[in-house]
């Protein structure tokens, strides 16, 4: 009987502390799209060696939000092609995305962050892995594109 308690009392503190662990943000609906630029002169495409990616998502809560992590991998939530951090900061009561010293603003829930792949980058990667980190350094659920 003993040890039928004990177990109980084991599992529900694990399963607790799980509970209480987790953060309150929540992202959804990753879009992964390239982006393309335009000569503003004959409105033609500039053809360039990289490969230009806006990552957009659903953020629930960005006044909990502290950091974005972006895994580009040969597998889900391996990041062994690139790894990306970008933090979420406020200014007066607006939230943004910075990532390589720009700002995009996260209106509503959507957030987004553009970035650039080298032709290796582009060719190594087959998935993305996205989460986000809380003001207490708890993750969220991570979001997954695969190419």
């Amino acid at each position: 009987m003993k040890k039928r308690t004990l177990l109980f009392v084991f599992v529900s503190l694990l399963f607790l502390g799980n509970v209480f662990s987790q953060t309150d943000v929540q992202i959804l609906d990753i879009v992964v799209n390239p982006v393309f630029e335009y000569d503003t002169v004959t409105e033609q495409p500039i053809v360039t060696e990289n490969e230009q990616l806006n990552i957009m998502f659903k953020i629930n809560s960005a006044a909990n939000a502290d950091k974005v992590y972006v895994l580009f991998g040969t597998a889900q939530d391996t990041g062994d092609v690139l790894s990306l951090e970008a933090d979420i900061e406020q200014e007066n009561s607006t939230y943004y995305i910075v990532f390589n010293g720009i700002q995009e603003q996260i209106v509503g829930y959507t957030a987004q962050l553009f970035l650039e792949l080298t032709p290796a980058q582009k060719d190594a990667y087959n998935d993305i892995s996205l989460y986000v980190k809380d003001n207490q350094a708890e993750e969220s659920n991570r979001l997954y594109f695969v190419k």
